[in-house]
């Protein structure tokens, strides 16, 4: 199974993501995992494949500091961006990060069944 992880970038949420990833593709899965890219170094000396979460960084305009924005203005235009490279990557699942719900509005619009971690 091809399976996509999204997760934001802090430890919190990273972590579990990358341990997750270790665990399927152990289990004999191709997974990637789209999170901050300052994991991509530790991520590849664990074999995995990391990407850059398209969107993670706040623009110019927006408040880093209303969370509600960034769970919901900020999410929508992550999954728009993240959305074709879900359509594309040939996944046959999504796991999205409880708090990067990006992950999985990307999912919805493309078709792809999605689970929450």
């Amino acid at each position: 199974m091809r399976i996509a992880i999204v997760a934001g970038s802090d430890a919190g949420h990273a972590f579990p993501a990358l341990s997750l990833a270790t665990s399927l593709r152990t289990a004999g899965d191709r997974v990637v995992v789209y999170t901050g890219e300052r994991w991509t170094a530790a991520a590849a000396r664990r074999g995995l494949e990391v990407r850059p979460l398209p969107g993670l960084a706040a623009l110019p305009d927006e408040d880093d500091d209303d969370a509600g924005a960034k769970l919901s203005v900020r999410a929508a235009r992550m999954a728009t961006a993240l959305a074709p490279e879900l359509a594309t990557g040939g996944f046959d699942l999504v796991v999205s990060d409880v708090i990067t719900v990006a992950g999985a509005w990307a999912a919805e619009l493309v078709g792809l069944p999605w689970i929450e971690l």
